[in-house]
């Protein structure tokens, strides 16, 4: 994941994706991030590129997200969350071309840090 140029004001990332089977065939993919109202805050919305001239599925997708940095002498990450609650909340919606929508939310305690 990189920064992205800024769209209509909004912040973007670059998504740098692969696929290895049955041909590799490599990805940059442009990722906006909305700002919303509402419990999250934030909706990135990722629109996939057609994989081998679109004869190609997406079998599984995978993230680590763990690049750390300081502003102000704080510590940061490139995501990061309040645990106001105790409750850390995170919510995904997946549409599929042939109609299928998987759409849920995950729940976990939490607490903040010392």
């Amino acid at each position: 994941i990189f920064n992205g140029p800024r769209i209509n004001g909004n912040p973007t990332v670059v998504l740098h994706a692969q696929t290895t089977s049955p041909a590799t065939q490599t990805f940059a993919i442009l990722v906006p991030i909305e700002r919303r109202r509402g419990q999250f805050g934030y909706r990135a919305t990722i629109e996939p590129p057609p994989i081998l001239g679109g004869r190609g599925t997406i079998t599984h997708v995978s993230a680590q997200i763990g690049r750390r940095f300081k502003v102000d002498d704080k510590p940061r990450s490139y995501v990061s969350a309040r645990c106001s609650d105790g409750i850390l909340q995170t919510h995904g919606r997946f549409e599929f071309e042939d109609g299928t929508v998987i759409d849920g939310s995950v729940e976990k305690f939490c607490r903040v840090a010392p």
